[in-house]
């Protein structure tokens, strides 16, 4: 299988374009980096075609606070990526690359309580989410 370029978000940085193998443990491995334990990866859509990958338990599994996306706060790396019509993973396109690193170019700093609030919301109805593992 051919690597899907995506974009890596990481607390404190630019986003950087990755390559990534299309599996989950490739996911998990550029999402979970610096966590205390694994936690539980889910897509958050952004676009028609496009979603944010991301560990909802970053904030329990001690990652530090990273950006606000949908009114969440997601803790510690997440990535972005392209879903095609059947459903599977694609790479970015350079207009999508463009979009999305402007978005999250600037880097943002949390207090406390806003990552805590923002933890326990993730867990309620509120955000159109999908469970992927």
């Amino acid at each position: 299988m051919e690597a899907l370029r995506v974009l890596i978000i990481a607390p404190g940085e630019h986003p950087s374009i990755s390559e990534l193998e299309p599996t989950m443990q490739a996911f998990k491995n550029a999402i979970n980096i610096g966590a205390d334990d694994e936690g539980e990866l889910r897509a958050m859509k952004l676009s028609q075609e496009i979603y944010a990958l991301y560990n909802v338990d970053g904030y329990f599994c001690d990652l530090k606070g990273n950006r606000k996306v949908k009114d969440r706060i997601i803790c510690g790396n997440f990535c972005i990526l392209g879903v095609a019509d059947n459903n599977l993973p694609r790479s970015l396109k350079d207009e999508e690359i463009n979009k999305y690193q402007r978005k999250y170019w600037t880097c943002e700093k949390f207090e406390e309580h806003e990552l805590l609030s923002s933890a326990f919301a993730a867990y309620s109805n509120e955000f159109e989410e999908n469970e992927i593992i």
